[in-house]
C-alpha cells in the first residue's frame, strides 16, 4: 500500500507539472453567469483549490460528528454514574432506616424493662421496709447501665 500510494503520488505530481508546462491554451470558464479569461493551468489550480475546499469540508464534519460522539458518550457514562450513585444512596438510606428502626425498638424494650424494674423495685422496698424505696431503682438501674456497657463492649 505504501508503493501504490507512492506511485499516486508521483503521478500526479508528474500530471501538474505536464499542465503547468504545456497549459498555454486560453480557456473561458464561466460560474454563475460571470466568465473570466485564463489558460489551461488557472483552471487546473481553480479545481485543486475547489477540492481542497471540499476536503476540508468533509474533514471538518467528520471531525465535528466525532466530537459529538465522544461528548455524548461522556453524557452517558456521567448518568451512568449518576445513577449508580443514587443508587448506592438509597441503599445506604434504608440500611440506615432498617437499623434505626431496629435500635428504636430495643430502646423502647430497654425503657419498658427499666420501668417495669423500677416499679418492682419501689414495691418491694416499701414491702421490705427499707428506708428508701429507691433503692431497688437504683439498684435496677445501676444493672441495666452494666448490661448496655458490656454489650457495647461485645460489638467492639
Amino acid at each position: 500500500m505504501l508503493i501504490v500510494g507512492l506511485l499516486l503520488i508521483i503521478a500526479a505530481a508528474a500530471l501538474t507539472v505536464g499542465l503547468v508546462v504545456d497549459g498555454g491554451e486560453t480557456a473561458t470558464p464561466e460560474v454563475l453567469g460571470v466568465s473570466w479569461t485564463t489558460n489551461v493551468a488557472g483552471v487546473f489550480f481553480a479545481g485543486v483549490a475547489t477540492a481542497f475546499v471540499f476536503l476540508l469540508g468533509v474533514w471538518l464534519m467528520k471531525h465535528t460528528a466525532a466530537r459529538a460522539r465522544k461528548r455524548r458518550m461522556e453524557r452517558k457514562e456521567t448518568k451512568h454514574r449518576q445513577q449508580d450513585s443514587v443508587r448506592g444512596l438509597e441503599e445506604e438510606r434504608s440500611a440506615l432506616r432498617s437499623e434505626n428502626e431496629k435500635m428504636a425498638e430495643e430502646l423502647a424494650k430497654r425503657r419498658s424493662a427499666a420501668e417495669s424494674a423500677a416499679a418492682t423495685g419501689s414495691r418491694d422496698g416499701a414491702a421490705t421496709g427499707s428506708k428508701d424505696g429507691a433503692d431497688g431503682y437504683t439498684e435496677n438501674r445501676k444493672s441495666v447501665i452494666d448490661h448496655e456497657r458490656d454489650r457495647s463492649r461485645d460489638t467492639s
